[in-house]
């Protein structure tokens, strides 16, 4: 499973977006040219190495995730507590968050839907949050 499927250049466009940067602010971060971060984007230039490491701790993730490699659970983990900032926004305890990951690795076309709301901006997400917040607390009421 890749908790992002695509290619380099929509990676970076990916994580750019998801700290709801410009790319004028990503180059900032990088010292590198505006210019750079586009053609990093739209594939013309792939960046070496070092810019890689680079770009993965400023997006604050790791290599592998960055080029689109599976990631191990324990990163996984990581990921899932940042996107939803853990216990204090969510609500959730660790073990329900192991538990969740494990069913997120047993259905995968599931997880396929959710990573595409991952490519959401992140005022969207927030929404899309809220919405399965007001569901689930109201099961009960159903």
């Amino acid at each position: 499973m890749r908790v992002v499927d695509f290619n380099i250049s929509e990676n970076i466009t990916y994580f750019r977006q998801k700290y709801d940067w410009s790319q004028t602010q990503l180059a900032e971060k990088l010292n590198i040219s505006r210019s750079t971060v586009s053609k990093y984007e739209s594939g013309r230039q792939i960046p070496d190495l070092n810019t890689l490491k680079r770009i993965s701790e400023v997006f604050d993730t790791t290599l592998d995730q960055l080029v689109g490699l599976p990631l191990p659970k324990d990163a996984l983990l990581r990921e899932f507590e940042q996107v939803y900032q853990a216990e204090e926004q969510a609500n959730i305890s660790q073990h329900d968050m192991v538990r969740i990951i494990n069913y997120l690795y047993m259905n995968e076309e599931f997880t396929e839907e959710l990573l595409r709301l991952l490519q959401l901006p992140k005022r969207k997400q927030n929404v899309v949050h809220s919405s399965f917040q007001n569901l689930t607390s109201n099961i009960d009421k159903l």
